[in-house]
């Protein structure tokens, strides 16, 4: 049992999973409800642990990028002033942003796909002062202003003033309060899915369309110019807010309103973050792609270490973790992967990996993984899976495919639910990883996964399919 107040939810979810037999349907989503809010809390409260060994520089919205930032007096105003550092950064140097600010990536980083700023090998990233966490935030403005919308010869139809390539996410009149799950997002058109043609096929209030050959976008509106109708349209880019080069550790930030939170590697740490609303872009626009993307935590090809701990992630348009390699030529070996304590809600891909066989004989594993005491809730019933369609395409736990796994754990977490399903396993290496302990919960009559192609049902003999094609071990099957 744990008895650190840090992991208190981990004694709830074990006790949860031994005596579930004894509560009604009821009684475990609600138990399943507290969990969720004895994490969140945690989260929200977490206190800032980042000690540097080295100098450590101070980055605040009262502060003046003139100043040397040594010291909270004599701050750096943005965060884009660490792309002048450079090198002057050095290994166990810390930066720190203050509580309660925000910082906007500069206009004009979207359309050239720029990251906010990169964070460098051994340097610590977090937060100082009281309050709010730190928001970094991809909308490069808030586009809610009268003069940045003009009417066309459309009716109801509105252009930005601004270009704009590859939007995503458009964020309607959001509040700053943590965990509203059903805020208003603006309906995204795309050429080539649910019968949209083109500009000339807009007519539903609130929808919008990225004409992204000539980077102009479009905004359908009933009720007059958008904006003057609204207080605020934040609107994601196509890039990463950090990227990271393997950073000592990233700590008690709030992400929002880009395509990707964190993205970079092969070392990352990233804990007490919260990321919320990100993504939309098109994966591929160039070939015509309808495939959307936005990951809160990725790292591509191989890892040397990555961890994600204690961080609250919700309504991602694609993934919320993942570590992932889709070309199948050369190396590429994935270990030491630490997956803990997080929260993730209304995603389309939950906790995602991949690493199939090469083509040409190079070497590919998983290893030494482990995810644990996670709680998944809602997968695949964001606005990402509902906007374009792809519902029964979700998953909790979904693994495209791994050529080889060697000491992968998935223990102890709680799936929640899931449009699509809870399990995606493609090859005969996924069924090595050790699965134990997990809280199972999925509506009768969906899917419960995916297991080497073929898709199974969810009904009263779910333990049994589960444990025929995967290493399941003190499971629990929960039919809603």
């Amino acid at each position: 049992m744990a008895s650190d107040k840090l992991h208190i939810h981990r004694d709830f979810v074990d006790s949860l999973c031994q005596g579930s037999h004894l509560l009604s349907n009821s009684e475990i989503m609600t138990s399943i409800d507290k969990i969720s809010r004895i994490m969140k809390e945690h989260i929200i409260a977490s206190d800032d642990t980042v000690r540097a060994t080295g100098k450590t520089y101070y980055i605040s919205n009262n502060g003046n990028d003139l100043n040397d930032g040594l010291s909270p007096e004599k701050a750096w105003a943005t965060a884009e002033h660490l792309h002048k550092m450079g090198d002057n950064l050095k290994e166990g140097d810390a930066v720190l942003f203050e509580r309660g600010g925000i910082w906007r990536k500069p206009l004009g980083y979207t359309d050239k796909a720029t990251p906010m700023f990169t964070a460098l090998k051994g340097v610590y990233y977090g937060a100082y002062g009281k309050g709010r966490k730190p928001i970094l935030c991809g909308s490069e403005r808030n586009f809610a202003e009268e003069a940045l919308w003009v009417e066309t010869e459309q009716k109801n139809v509105y252009l930005c003033t601004l270009p704009f390539y590859n939007a995503g996410l458009m964020a309607l009149d959001h509040s700053e309060e943590l965990g509203l799950y059903d805020e208003k997002i603006a309906t995204k058109e795309v050429v080539g899915l649910n019968g949209f043609g083109g500009l000339s096929d807009m007519h539903k209030d609130c929808s919008y369309f990225n004409d992204m050959e000539n980077k102009k976008l479009y905004f359908y509106s009933e009720k007059g110019n958008p904006g003057k109708r609204f207080k605020s349209i934040e609107i994601c880019g196509r890039a990463t807010i950090i990227l990271n080069s393997s950073a000592a550790l990233i700590e008690n930030f709030i992400f929002q309103y880009d395509g990707y939170g964190i993205t970079g590697g092969p070392v990352m740490r990233v804990k007490n973050c919260i990321f919320r609303y990100m993504g939309g872009c098109m994966l591929y626009p160039e070939n015509d792609c309808t495939v959307p993307c936005g990951n809160a935590i990725e790292i591509y090809g191989s890892v040397d270490e990555m961890t994600v701990e204690n961080c609250w992630i919700y309504q991602m348009v694609d993934t919320a973790v993942t570590h992932q390699m889709w070309k199948y030529e050369g190396d590429c070996i994935q270990k030491n992967i630490k997956y803990t304590d997080n929260l993730i809600e209304y995603c389309h891909w939950s906790i995602e990996f991949n690493n199939p066989p090469s083509k040409d004989g190079s070497k590919r594993a998983v290893q030494n993984f482990e995810h644990s005491y996670n709680v998944i809730n809602n997968g695949g019933n964001g606005w990402g899976s509902i906007n374009f369609n792809r519902q029964d395409k979700s998953a909790v736990y979904n693994c495209f495919g791994c050529a080889e796994v060697i000491n992968g754990v998935c223990e102890s977490n709680i799936f929640n639910t899931c449009a699509g399903g809870l399990y995606r396993m493609h090859l005969p290496g996924d069924k090595d990883i050790k699965y134990r302990k997990n809280i199972n919960l999925q509506y009768k009559g969906n899917i419960l996964g995916q297991y080497l192609g073929t898709f199974y049902n969810y009904y009263e003999n779910a333990a049994e399919i589960a444990s025929e094609h995967s290493n399941q071990k003190d499971c629990v099957f929960i039919t809603l």
